[in-house]
């Protein structure tokens, strides 16, 4: 096997880790600030000094980790884009580079949104006691390196393309 290949399936093989991690623990997180805004901790219509605003707890937590799943879940679907393309001559080098500089775009708007929501919100804790910052920490990284692998997965594809001066990527 080619050392570009593998580097090519190497590469992808974390993407596809790190995209999982992303949509595994954005569904969860998710799904718990959306039981912590509808849980008895909120309050729509009642006495301000007795509970807390739903609105106030939760803020922009629920879009962000809206959007940690579709980036996530982006993310596969080019880890897998990138891995028929190597496997599979047909698919164009530069279609697989396009959509890996869209899911880049994804992990870095996500990556920043997370550590800058993370910034401003540094004492927020759930109601059930646990701290929700390991899992908001660990989306944030893996958004990151996403990113980084992606960028990677990018100039792999494009130098073995241009070098090989053939259609597909490798």
């Amino acid at each position: 096997m080619e050392k570009s290949k593998l580097a090519l399936y190497i590469t992808r093989v974390l993407q596809l880790i790190s995209a999982a991690i992303v949509l595994g623990i954005g569904i969860t997180l998710a799904r718990d600030i959306n039981t912590i805004s509808h849980g008895k901790g909120c309050y729509q219509h009642g006495d301000p000094d007795d509970k807390i605003k739903c609105s106030d707890l939760v803020g922009r937590y629920p879009s962000s980790t809206a959007y940690a799943a579709f980036t996530g879940a982006f993310g596969l679907l080019d880890g897998i884009l990138g891995l028929v393309g190597v496997v599979v001559m047909g698919v164009p080098w530069w279609v697989v580079v396009g959509v890996d500089a869209l899911a880049g775009v994804f992990y870095l708007a996500g990556g920043v949104n997370s550590a800058v929501l993370r910034a401003k919100n540094s004492e927020w804790i759930d109601h059930q006691g646990l701290h929700i910052w390991s899992r908001f920490d660990t989306i944030t990284a893996f958004m990151f390196i996403g990113f980084l692998v992606t960028l990677l997965c990018m100039a792999l594809v494009f130098l073995t393309g241009r070098r090989r001066g053939k259609s597909s990527v490798v």
